[in-house]
């Protein structure tokens, strides 16, 4: 099988991609469910009488601690007006409405009636032009003289291995934070873009900065996981210890609220399902059916009604700052190879903008969807011969708990030398272990994860300091 461009992930970036891609050369794109594309609420863009693209590349590399890269800064923000031009984003009175962040100067985020990624989703599904396989993973890139060749795939209901043959590939896959026990993420989240890359030869950067969601739901089980737009913390939403005490300032970026969440906690001032109290009592009852509908809803079904009534949060893993190197064109250290997405890394250094996830799917993802098509017409196939054998069972679950355990006690919101070489020993001795299982899909996705989680914990071994979402506690 053969294409121009492969997409790897189903998620906005990749639907992005791949839509831009497909305006003129032959496109594939592998999913494997959407990730986390459609719970985008909304996406920073600098429509505030007060606001500039300026102001908006100061805010964004300022929550970074200044470690992001500024050439992917500046394309991001600068990009973000395009966006108008695409898509019809919430008025009232002809004014944009606008909420505000965490970390941001002012209120930016622009959103389609509190449902951006499913709406957006919806259209690029809706009039494709480019092949779209279901139920698909790829496991592995093939590459010759550092340079891709196509990828080892994987049919999930056929229970079949294939490879498809192209002359750019472009991961999509998202971040890796569906590895951890707790997470914001779904379970299709995990470290396969990383480790492809990483075993291709592709440069990482940034792997050591994992943002927490300050506000993930911990009860009621049904939505566990589930995060609360923290733009509420600015619309009159405060946080609450298992007292009712408020303990800190809540408008501050979401590394600083993270960990005085996690911190209250641990000194015995949590609720009684291991959280502190999200109490938006204080919103306006219209804003909060309106413009947080969702979210009202959300817990509505559940019994609760959060215009009367506290609900229990806590941090949990919710977006992965690093990721694959690439520059302003999506390009990484690989010939043939791009990047888009959560999978990347270098845009958002220490700590992410809260509204900038969003952005980063729109503006990147169209960008490598040209970046992939322009490579792929101007260059060739190299046709490396690939040999795809019969798939062989393999049951991982025990080791698989073992490691998700691991990871969420060593790669927490705070970490030490100790338990991050613990995970580090843990991953290499079991991916050692399962190594020879070449043919079977759940330990080459296991093994992929372990490969992630591995250089992340040794990224956060590397660097002693404590700055963003790193904190060492020794």
């Amino acid at each position: 099988m053969k294409t121009d461009v492969l997409v790897i992930g189903g998620g906005l970036a990749g639907l992005r991609c791949a839509e831009e891609a497909s305006k003129c050369s032959d496109v594939i794109l592998l999913s494997d469910g959407g990730g986390a594309s459609p719970f985008i609420h909304g996406i920073n863009i600098p429509l505030h009488p007060d606001d500039s693209v300026e102001l908006f590349i100061e805010d964004t590399l300022k929550s970074g601690r200044y470690l992001g890269k500024r050439k992917l800064v500046e394309k991001l923000c600068e990009e973000s007006l395009y966006l108008i031009e695409e898509f019809e984003f919430d008025k009232k009175d002809g004014e944009y409405e606008l909420l505000k962040p965490l970390g941001s100067s002012v209120p930016r985020v622009a959103g389609i009636n509190g449902r951006t990624g499913a709406t957006v989703i919806s259209r690029i599904n809706g009039k494709k032009k480019f092949r779209k396989f279901q139920n698909t993973r790829a496991m592995r890139i093939e590459c010759d003289e550092n340079t891709v060749c196509g990828a080892y795939c994987f049919d999930t209901v056929k229970k079949e291995w294939f490879y498809i043959e192209a002359k750019a590939i472009v991961l999509a896959t998202g971040g890796f934070g569906g590895i951890f026990p707790f997470s914001t993420n779904s379970s299709d989240i995990g470290g396969d873009g990383i480790a492809m890359a990483f075993n291709a030869g592709a440069k990482l950067c940034d792997m050591e900065f994992i943002q927490f969601e300050p506000t993930a739901a911990v009860f009621p089980e049904k939505i566990k996981g589930k995060s609360i737009i923290t733009t509420m913390l600015y619309e009159g939403a405060v946080i609450r210890n298992k007292n009712g005490d408020r303990f800190m300032d809540e408008k501050v970026n979401k590394d600083v609220l993270s960990l005085g969440i996690y911190r209250e906690i641990v000194n015995g001032n949590g609720t009684e399902n291991g959280g502190v109290f999200f109490d938006m009592t204080g919103v306006d009852f219209a804003f909060l059916k309106g413009k947080y509908k969702d979210y009202y809803d959300r817990y509505k079904n559940c019994g609760i009604d959060i215009s009367s009534k506290p609900v229990e949060i806590a941090p949990a893993p919710h977006t992965t700052l690093g990721g694959v190197k690439i520059d302003e064109f999506c390009r990484t250290s690989v010939k043939g190879l791009f990047a888009c997405g959560e999978v990347s890394g270098g845009i958002h250094g220490a700590n992410r903008l809260g509204g900038n996830a969003g952005l980063e799917v729109f503006v990147f993802g169209k960008i490598a969807g040209k970046s992939a098509s322009e490579y792929a017409i101007n260059n060739n196939f190299i046709g490396k011969k690939a040999v795809c054998d019969e798939n062989t069972e393999l049951n991982c679950e025990s080791i698989r708990r073992e490691f998700t355990q691991m990871t969420g006690k060593n790669l927490n919101v705070i970490r030490c030398e100790a338990g991050l070489k613990e995970l580090c020993d843990f991953t290499e001795s079991k991916i050692n272990e399962l190594s020879v299982n070449k043919n079977c899909f759940t330990a080459q996705r296991l093994i992929n994860d372990m490969v992630t989680v591995n250089i992340s914990a040794k990224a956060a071994l590397e660097r002693k300091e404590s700055i963003g979402c790193h904190i060492r506690i020794d």
